[in-house]
């Protein structure tokens, strides 16, 4: 539900607000945005909880970077999260402006414990296997395996990889600030220039585990070990090989990024550069850049067809690269109804999804929509997991 209040000519006040019903029937009222416009000859201020807008790109949006992901929400992945901020627009001659943003804490993306449980389980996997190999390499641990295979006492990678034991670390309080300057109507295209310090807002591993954590636990984990063997007590000494945590940590690290788009028109197409390159700072996180180039036009028969081409990089070594393709088709039925076909292709892990997508308009508030997903991956935890599930669905939309 969105209501909208003008207050004149100075200002604005926006508020949607949601009422989800839960499995179990209870109902939880919140609300997604709510913010105050006001408005100045020269400068335009919006404070509250808002999303801030600074991509061109479909649905993946490099420089919007301030809002975190609803992995839970109906398009996981596109889906965003307001957050309170104070954005305000400055405008100045030849039709450009400068916007600023501030937002007094970070949110990091909302995945639900579903989510949360999967990526737990395959960190601790990949850990497992990881913290093994190095294990059966060090001279020192190779002897202490051999001394604790004596005692009846076995280490292989399921042991290892049941030590491992994910937390998350969810700051809320990191402040971000960014700001833009766009100058509009050059040639029929409006360019941007973006500079922001951000938290990132995926989950990333702290590479400081091999390094720092894992000797640390394992120095810990022999001298207990050992203490109960020198005592003879092999049951204790077994149950804590057994039940032993090494905590593997996700951190949110501070970004500083650097961002441009165009957007305009070439001929009767619409065509967009979305761009933005992130800068970590710290050596275990690789810099990088996510890249969007893109087109619309309309075809025969009111057909509307968008292509776009992304690509992201890796934030860290050993993770891959994400190239997609999308193609969204938009066709019409008797200037009233819609038909929709969305598609993406993976083209670095092999992965695609698609979504048949059809409007039913039922009156002039009301629309019946109509759909499917259809997911093809070739295993679970491939980004296109991340995007979307198959699911076959129905939803009325109303507007009051």
């Amino acid at each position: 539900m969105i209501l909208e209040k003008e207050l004149g000519f100075s200002g604005n006040i926006y508020v949607k607000a949601q009422l989800e019903q839960k499995y179990n029937g209870e109902n939880i009222a919140k609300i997604d945005q709510g913010y105050l416009d006001y408005y100045t000859k020269n400068v335009d201020f919006r404070v509250g909880k808002q999303i801030i807008r600074w991509g061109t790109g479909y649905r993946f949006k490099p420089n919007d970077v301030f809002n975190p992901n609803d992995m839970t929400g109906y398009k996981a992945f596109f889906d965003k999260m307001a957050i309170n901020a104070v954005k305000a627009n400055y405008y100045l001659p030849n039709r450009s402006e400068i916007s600023l943003v501030v937002t007094p804490e970070s949110k990091v993306q909302k995945m639900g414990l579903e989510k949360e449980n999967d990526v737990a389980k395959r960190t601790a996997a990949e850990f497992g296997v990881q913290t093994y190999q190095q294990l059966i390499q060090d001279p020192n641990f190779k002897a202490l395996l051999d001394a604790w295979s004596n005692y009846g006492i076995n280490i292989d990678e399921n042991t290892v990889q049941n030590w491992m034991a994910p937390e998350y670390d969810k700051p809320l309080d990191n402040p971000q600030v960014g700001l833009r300057f766009t100058k509009r109507g050059v040639k029929g295209f409006d360019y941007s220039v973006m500079l922001s310090q951000t938290t990132e807002k995926t989950i990333v591993l702290d590479k400081k585990f091999f390094q720092e954590t894992l000797p640390q636990e394992l120095t810990n984990l022999t001298n207990k070990t050992n203490g109960y063997l020198t005592k003879g007590m092999l049951g204790k000494a077994l149950d804590v090989v057994e039940n032993y945590e090494i905590p593997i940590k996700y951190v949110y690290p501070e970004i500083t990024n650097i961002g441009f788009s165009a957007i305009g028109q070439v001929g009767k197409q619409n065509v967009w550069i979305d761009m933005n390159y992130s800068i970590f700072g710290e050596e275990e996180y690789l810099d990088g850049g996510y890249y969007v180039i893109g087109h619309d036009m309309k075809l025969a028969n009111n057909l509307y067809l968008t292509n776009q081409l992304t690509y992201a990089a890796p934030i860290l070594k050993g993770d891959d690269e994400l190239i997609t393709l999308n193609w969204i088709f938009e066709y019409p039925i008797n200037n009233k109804h819609e038909f929709i076909l969305t598609s993406m292709y993976d083209i670095s892990n092999n992965g695609f999804s698609l979504e048949p997508q059809f409007n039913y308009q039922l009156n002039k508030s009301s629309q019946l929509q109509l759909g499917l997903t259809w997911l093809g991956a070739e295993e679970e935890g491939d980004p296109m997991t991340w995007f979307s599930k198959d699911r076959v669905y129905s939803r009325l939309k109303v507007d009051f």
